[in-house]
């Protein structure tokens, strides 16, 4: 029984030797903007959010003293 060849061989594939599609190139392109994109938004976020370093409701331990 001959086993069926579903998968291409390496001559089958376009670029192959090096030879580039211009799929895979838009492919890769669109892969940096995205990257690129999601990195910015993400700087941006963090470089803009405040957080506030006052601890409420717990009194400092130095200003707390015996009497």
């Amino acid at each position: 029984m001959k086993m069926l060849q579903s998968e291409p061989t390496l001559e089958e594939l376009d670029d192959y030797n090096g030879i580039p599609t211009n799929e895979k190139r838009f492919v890769i392109w669109g892969v940096v903007a995205v990257c690129l994109i999601v990195g910015g938004v993400y700087t941006y976020f963090r470089t803009t959010a405040t957080v506030s370093d006052e601890l409420i409701g717990k009194p400092y331990i130095m200003d707390t003293h015996k009497e």
